[in-house]
């Protein structure tokens, strides 16, 4: 019946829209029911694409609580150590663990600061460009504004009319005065009149050739403006595509590594919760001693009924290796804090440290000896 009503839960949330804004508490509640029924661990990959399909619509601490939530339960518990030899860390490997450790905050700062700023850097390279666009519309060895004045530099508005109303003032004359200068009607004498009023008339085309110029340049200065217009319009349109379908490629794979990132990064603290060390971290040296010890002690009564007592008897050392008492209730085993030798008893190891601070048997420099409960150890 769990496995039914997940199932039915899930199916419901992957087929919700990805603009439904749907409320935090609900989500996390069905994520908690498919949990729940999934007994195998199979829809680990369905859940992580739901929280990404809603990422949108809620907040980063609940993006934060669902992937960890997802991440708790297909975390597997913590495997059997084999040896402590693999986790006992050489100096520098020491060094870099824990120069890394403190550099991760201000790395996952600046990483969330250049993602911010990310779009500062296209709008620079937009700038720059939107420069070099308008330095190419206008790039040209005349400008257009220039060669169009120009048509108004050799004879003005004024200059032409002017000359035309002089032009057909003398023609007029000269028409009116012809049958007064030629009474014979003399082809002779017509011929010398119209060559004569020859400039006048050749004036007068030429401006009327002239004014003609205008009106067929302006259409075709129209025209082609329209036509630059359109295809400005289409390549632009064109350019617009290539860049949405650019960014978006660029956001998938940016989303991709980081959406990677973030579950590893809940994968990796669910592997911290599971291990149970966060109340154990604030434990003192003496108290994590006592826990250490106690453990053990459970083990070596393991070993003891595996017939084991007579090489444990051989390898343990009951004596103080410094004034070779035997340690009792009085006098208590030491354990040389931080390398763990507990091999005087607590007197003796302190007159030790007093006079020089290392340990007699590593050299470590020691803190202070830590005085063990003879309960435990012995």
């Amino acid at each position: 019946m769990d496995i039914d009503k997940s199932s039915a839960t899930l199916n419901k949330l992957e087929d919700l829209k990805a603009n439904y804004v749907i409320l935090s508490e609900k989500l996390v509640t069905d994520l908690c029911i498919v949990l729940h029924g999934d007994k195998e661990k199979s829809w680990e990959t369905r859940l992580l694409n739901v929280i990404w399909k809603f990422s949108h619509c809620i907040s980063k601490d609940e993006l934060v609580l669902c992937l960890n939530k997802v991440a708790q339960h297909y975390t597997p518990e913590l495997p059997e150590i084999k040896s402590q030899e693999n986790f006992l860390l050489t100096s520098p490997e020491r060094e870099s663990l824990l120069s890394c450790g403190g550099e991760a905050s201000s790395y996952s700062i600046d990483f969330s600061v250049a993602i911010q700023d990310e779009a500062s850097h296209y709008d620079e390279k937009v700038k720059s460009w939107t420069e070099k666009e308008n330095a190419a519309r206008h790039n040209s060895t005349i400008p257009i504004s220039k060669l169009a004045d120009a048509f108004t530099i050799d004879l003005p508005i004024a200059a032409r009319n002017n000359t035309a109303k002089e032009c057909l003032h003398r023609l007029d004359l000269a028409r009116a005065m012809g049958p007064d200068l030629n009474p014979h009607k003399s082809d002779t004498l017509a011929s010398v009149m119209s060559t004569i009023m020859l400039p006048e008339e050749q004036i007068l085309k030429a401006l009327q050739n002239e004014m003609e110029l205008y009106l067929p340049a302006f259409i075709q200065v129209i025209e082609l403006d329209f036509s630059h217009r359109e295809a400005y319009k289409v390549m632009k349109t064109e350019q617009l595509e290539k860049l949405d379908k650019f960014f978006q490629t660029c956001q998938k794979q940016k989303e991709d590594v980081i959406k990677e990132a973030l579950y590893k990064k809940a994968k990796i603290f669910a592997s911290i919760e599971n291990a149970s060390i966060s109340g154990d971290v604030k434990l003192s040296s003496e108290d994590f001693l006592k826990k250490m010890l106690h453990k053990a002690g459970g083990a070596l009564k393991k070993a003891e009924d595996k017939q084991n007592v007579e090489s444990l008897e051989r390898e343990r050392n009951n004596e103080c290796a410094i004034c070779y008492s035997k340690f009792s209730m009085k006098r208590k085993r030491a354990c040389l804090d931080p390398c763990g030798h507990a091999n005087a008893c607590f007197g003796c190891a302190s007159k030790a440290w007093k006079r020089q601070p290392n340990c007699p048997w590593c050299k470590t420099v020691v803190e202070k000896p830590i005085p063990l409960p003879p309960t435990l150890y012995l």
